[in-house]
């Protein structure tokens, strides 16, 4: 802790420097595909970032923004609290428990399973031993189909299984 400094100050200072850190952005294979087949109004962005940040980064990577987001702002406690996940889930008007989490930090993981979703975690930047606590491990979102259902509030996951 550093008392002499003002806090909001420093965090306005770190906020500068990720939103104009937008370089080399990619998006993960297989993104794109899921959320073209997803509805608008079934998806939301839970991020620990602030809401400039992400909006920034999202943009940096080709993906529009959501109508629904929860970010930083949004939230008093953050992941790996449930807080932020159980605010998503609310904002669609949905039960955590029929929510699906797609995660690449602990922290997410660990926020997704106390809220009660299902979390699927996809290993390409964080060690599969620090992701373990996920229902689901998979490389990227390649392979990954999305299917809304007519006529109720439902979706089809399904997971192409990996070569062995």
């Amino acid at each position: 802790m550093r008392p002499d400094l003002d806090c909001l100050a420093e965090l306005r200072i770190i906020d500068e420097i990720e939103f104009e850190d937008c370089e080399g952005i990619t998006v993960l294979p297989g993104v794109e595909q899921v959320l073209s087949a997803l509805p608008k109004e079934r998806w939301v962005v839970v991020t620990s970032a602030t809401e400039r940040v992400a909006r920034a980064r999202l943009a940096a990577g080709g993906i529009a923004a959501p109508a629904r987001f929860i970010h930083a702002e949004s939230v008093t406690q953050g992941k790996p609290h449930p807080a932020p996940y159980l605010a998503g889930a609310a904002l669609l008007g949905y039960k955590p428990e029929n929510c699906v989490v797609f995660e690449d930090a602990a922290s997410g993981v660990k926020a997704g399973r106390a809220a009660g979703c299902t979390v699927v975690a996809t290993t390409f930047s964080h060690s599969v031993e620090s992701l373990n606590a996920a229902h689901y491990l998979i490389p990227n979102m390649t392979g990954v189909e999305v299917e809304a259902l007519t006529g109720v509030e439902g979706l089809v996951l399904r997971f192409t299984p990996l070569a062995g």
